[in-house]
């Protein structure tokens, strides 16, 4: 009994990490306050390394073969932005475009949102592609699929 007792406190521990390594990436995500747009790029593309990594190692870790792991690797590929898990996990445009803002395209102009707002509703709508007078805001390099 305490010897199972002993490994059910271990795979708890085991857990608690894993969520706090998910609490502690969301602390530290870049926000862009007053920043420089090019250092918070980078800031934010180092940010989505380690996102990376933390799904990576999540996923390979005997740790999560005891549950279902889904939920923790499904939160990890959003904030790597990967754009599937977005796709699958948001229920409108709406939910989809903020996503993508958050995850994808954080840097994103003006002049680029409304080829994202198309994309995101093409997409709901299971339109495969937008109307020719907004392919080319879709052609952005940050908006690509």
């Amino acid at each position: 009994v305490k010897e199972a007792l002993a490994l059910s406190c271990h795979a708890m521990e085991d857990d608690l990490l894993a969520f706090n390594n998910l609490r502690v990436l969301l602390q530290h995500k870049p926000q862009l306050l007053r920043a420089d747009v090019t250092e918070f790029r980078e800031c934010f593309d180092r940010w989505q390394s380690e996102c990376d990594s933390s799904l990576l190692h999540a996923q390979e870790s005997l740790v999560f073969e005891k549950y279902d792991a889904r939920p923790l690797c499904e939160i990890l590929q959003l904030l790597c932005g990967d754009q599937t898990t977005l796709h699958q996990t948001c229920e409108s445009w709406f939910e989809l475009a903020a996503a993508y803002m958050e995850f994808v395209c954080p840097t994103i102009s003006l002049d680029q949102l409304e080829g994202l707002m198309i994309k995101c509703i093409c997409a709901k709508l299971g339109i495969g592609e937008a109307p020719p007078s907004t392919r080319e805001l879709m052609d952005k390099e940050e908006l690509q699929a």
